[in-house]
């Protein structure tokens, strides 16, 4: 398994939204595993098929905001 840290700025999100949005905009091929580490900081766990896909070929916006 594979993690990332991700800083959410910009507008205050839901942990079960920003968890959809990624799935749907990774277009990834299992559920990730999204954890809230507190003062906007999440980490995502996937699997290391979608390493490539996540990391090269975003996207990094979520309706506009980073």
């Amino acid at each position: 398994m594979f993690s990332i840290i991700i800083k959410v700025m910009g507008k205050k999100i839901s942990h079960l939204y920003l968890k959809n949005k990624l799935s749907l905009i990774w277009k990834l091929s299992e559920e990730i595993v999204l954890i809230d580490l507190g003062f906007d900081y999440y980490i995502v766990f996937y699997k290391e098929e979608n390493l490539h896909k996540m990391l090269q070929q975003g996207p990094w916006f979520i309706n506009g905001y980073f």
